[in-house]
């Protein structure tokens, strides 16, 4: 983490908003034109990957292209030794996961006019050839004046350029995450409306159609269990609403509309205009936000939660819950592996492996969730946003693949760089 005070560029960092598993947001301060803005920097251990930096890259060309009011806006784009970073909106408001934990379900009339706001950012950023492929609560931001706004870029990806990211690797928020991307196939525009019919479905019932025990269980249910109606937990959903979420979770994307506007098309009538929308939106962070004013939240990483007063305390306990989690998570995850390590290396034992000891240099055959092998030399290994570990090999034809470590098995081959 970059401490405050220090420049990169002509931005003077300020304060840490939030930092993920590829980047960290730091408020700043722009001189030249004296405005706050959010710096979103890539370190420089994270720049030394070329696929990282690509996808970083990426973002920043992504985001320079939209112009929306419901898009999040980039300013400028720079580099300051192996430091990568891009300077944009610092928005100010609640994001809508803050809203719906702080709340619960929406009335069906304010949840379509916070949709109907995403569906207008959606059908720009579509418009310009870019699939979003992480749509989720925690990325649509609430102002006070009633504005949505669309952020986090950072999986996005443009639909001719599919070679940043291997195909077979998993990319997403499983709770969100469209069947296809579950089974490692490459994302469409029909992937983000699925997505989108999620974020839909857990504002009209409190919770998302699908839970589970853990990633896999997540991603399975994704790809197999039909969507739950929504008239079971929100029976006052108009009908027309009813036949969006049953089209929006279909579990081909042949099933799906193609684009955004087919979805606004079958909510002609229902769906809000655009000052009304605003309105509704308006009206609901009014009753969110009464009791302190709002705080900036910067595209990129979920930074510390921006509630209410009232809300602080259940705020904090949910929080600790998560914490003691994700503990648990990894403790199990370190006697998992440390099983496996043991039933690794006794010599009578010739099956693969769903986990093993990292040892960079070591060379594995790897087998995906789909059936598919190669042989790879391991690289690294990094924390995944998602839960995990990102595994990352070097193929015989010098290019890389990363994947999750919940999408493939593994066989040891040999140590160092020659096959015995």
């Amino acid at each position: 983490m970059l401490a405050a005070g220090r420049k990169l560029g002509r931005y003077q960092l300020r304060q840490s908003l939030g930092v993920g598993g590829m980047s960290a947001v730091y408020r700043a301060y722009d001189p030249v034109i004296d405005r706050e803005v959010a710096l979103k920097v890539l370190p420089p251990e994270m720049g030394r990957d070329e696929t990282l930096r690509l996808r970083f890259q990426e973002e920043a060309r992504a985001l320079a292209k939209l112009n929306h009011r419901n898009l999040v806006k980039i300013y400028a784009v720079g580099e300051e030794g192996p430091v990568s970073f891009y300077a944009m909106e610092l928005v100010q408001g609640l994001s809508l996961r803050q809203v719906l934990a702080a709340r619960g379900a929406l009335p069906w009339r304010q949840a379509l006019a916070v949709f109907v706001q995403l569906l207008a950012g959606l059908e720009a950023v579509h418009r310009c050839g870019i699939i979003h492929r992480d749509l989720k609560p925690g990325n649509l931001m609430l102002e006070p004046s009633g504005r949505v706004v669309l952020m986090d870029f950072g999986l996005s990806r443009r639909a001719e350029r599919q070679n940043l990211t291997a195909l077979g690797a998993v990319l997403g928020t499983p709770k969100y995450i469209s069947p296809e991307q579950a089974l490692g196939e490459p994302a469409g525009e029909p992937s983000d409306l699925y997505s989108a019919g999620v974020v839909l479905f857990e504002m009209l019932a409190g919770q998302p159609p699908f839970s589970g025990e853990d990633n896999i269980s997540l991603l399975r249910r994704h790809v197999e269990s039909p969507a739950p109606d929504i008239a079971e937990a929100a029976p006052e959903t108009p009908e027309a609403l009813r036949l969006l979420l049953a089209n929006l979770l279909a579990k081909s994307p042949k099933e799906r509309y193609p684009h955004v506007k087919e979805a606004l098309a079958t909510l002609a009538g229902l769906a809000p205009e655009a000052p009304a929308a605003v309105q509704a939106v308006r009206e609901l962070m009014a009753t969110e936000a009464s009791s302190a004013p709002p705080e900036p939240r910067a595209a990129g990483p979920e930074g510390p939660p921006a509630a209410p007063a009232r809300f602080e305390r259940s705020e904090m306990l949910r929080t600790w819950v998560a914490l003691i989690a994700a503990v648990a998570s990894v403790l199990a995850l370190i006697l998992a592996l440390v099983a496996l390590f043991h039933e690794r290396v006794l010599p009578s034992s010739q099956a693969p492996l769903r986990r093993a000891t990292p040892q960079p240099g070591s060379h594995w055959q790897v087998t995906r969730f789909d059936g598919s092998q190669f042989v790879g030399e391991l690289v690294h290994i990094e924390p995944d946003p998602a839960g995990g570990a990102i595994w990352t090999f070097r193929l015989p034809d010098g290019g890389q693949e990363s994947l999750p470590d919940s999408r493939f098995t593994l066989k040891r081959q040999w140590e160092g760089g020659e096959n015995p």
